[in-house]
């Protein structure tokens, strides 16, 4: 019940939850959580766009199915490459330590607040991408209406929990977050 609490507290912006998250660091369902949010959301977009032609033709079995929905691929990366790459670029811009590196209680703290906060917003985002499959024209982007949210979700709310994990002012924390976009080319070399 105390995750769900922290979750709830979480999405109301509330720092004390970051603390209490960060005492507890249980990092086994941190990443249930994480990755029950992440199986949601992409097999409702799997199944909202299945009649597009690039999808149409794929039919396999329940575990070439699993394996296109890349969930491994994406905690690999999100624990390994990502999570590690926020802690180093806060240290970094707090500039704090004379030496920057990682330690397993920052990661367990990292890890603790950002993955069950990640899985919630995919959670949460999941239905919205189901009820409204529609793109966004933007320029030549276009991006579904799930997606547009998703992304705006966690962008705001991963800035504050940066925020709030490594002591940094908002600018800082934009800036942390902002670098880290430097590692997402690693998740579509392991897709």
């Amino acid at each position: 019940m105390n995750l769900i609490h922290d979750l709830i507290g979480m999405l109301a912006f509330r720092s004390k939850v970051i603390q209490s998250r960060v005492q507890r660091a249980s990092l086994i369902s941190s990443f249930f959580c994480f990755v029950l949010g992440f199986f949601a959301f992409v097999t409702v977009r799997k199944t909202v766009y299945a009649e597009l032609p690039e999808l149409a033709g794929r039919q396999g079995d329940a575990l070439s199915f699993f394996f296109d929905l890349n969930i491994v691929q994406a905690l690999l990366f999100v624990s390994l490459v990502y999570i590690p790459a926020i802690m180093l670029l806060g240290k970094a811009i707090a500039g704090r330590e004379g030496r920057i590196s990682l330690c397993f209680a920052d990661y367990r703290a990292h890890g603790s607040v950002l993955l069950p906060l990640w899985g919630l917003l995919l959670l949460i985002t999941a239905p919205l991408q189901y009820l409204m499959p529609q793109f966004l024209v933007l320029g030549i982007i276009g991006i579904s209406v799930g997606m547009f949210t998703l992304l705006t979700l966690l962008f705001v709310y991963t800035v504050w929990a940066i925020m709030h994990l490594n002591c940094l002012t908002i600018t800082q924390a934009l800036g942390a977050f902002c670098l880290s976009w430097f590692v997402l080319p690693i998740y579509y070399l392991i897709t």
